[in-house]
């Protein structure tokens, strides 16, 4: 975008790299870890902190004043990017029905795709723009909308199979009669099966 080359200068083919994968490989070594933080904190908790962990990513990016300051935003913004996408698929797998299982969680892909495009309009509708808001809005949607699924988090139920790990031993012990769901009924079958 011209305004983001006026307020940062032309990029090397070294920077522009640099630039681009900040904020793919702390997402790639972020997801390696979010499978711990999620087993120990919650599904539901570790995706709004990887959305807020975004979201001020995003912001540090719209607000960057030099590469200095734009290069730790995108790196920021890729460590809640690895929290939140690897854990929101294995939360819509813990919630969902064993027959919606597979169209569901690959529906996350398929939104991810149709948001890549959704991106590139984005810039494409505000490059035209005669302020460095041209470039800064773009991350500024991006904050908001990573703030937008923090916020929605605190309204879903949380995953069952995550509760089951983390019941605590006098919950447990209230629990021990397990022999209604081992009788005949399909019923029954299904809920051990969703869990």
């Amino acid at each position: 975008m011209p305004g983001f080359l006026v307020s940062f200068g032309a990029l090397s083919p070294t920077v522009h790299g640099l630039v681009v994968s900040s904020i793919l490989l702390p997402a790639a070594f972020t997801s390696f870890f979010a499978g711990h933080l999620a087993d120990k904190v919650g599904r539901l908790n570790a995706i709004t902190l990887g959305a807020v962990i975004y979201a001020v990513g995003a912001a540090v990016e719209a607000g960057a004043v030099s590469l200095v300051m734009f290069i730790p935003g995108r790196a920021l913004a890729g460590i809640g990017e690895g929290f939140f996408l690897s854990t929101v698929v294995v939360y819509i797998c813990e919630i969902c029905p064993p027959e919606r299982r597979g169209p569901v969680a690959s529906l996350v892909q398929l939104l991810t795709t149709f948001g890549i495009p959704a991106g590139y309009f984005n810039c494409y509708g505000s490059v035209n723009i005669e302020s460095p808001y041209s470039w800064r809005l773009p991350f500024i949607l991006q904050a908001v909308l990573a703030v937008a699924l923090a916020c929605t988090c605190r309204f879903l139920p949380s995953s069952p199979r995550w509760e089951i790990v983390v019941i605590s031993p006098e919950q447990d012990r209230q629990l021990t009669d397990f022999s209604w769901i081992f009788s005949n009924s399909k019923r029954n079958w299904s809920l051990l099966e969703r869990l």
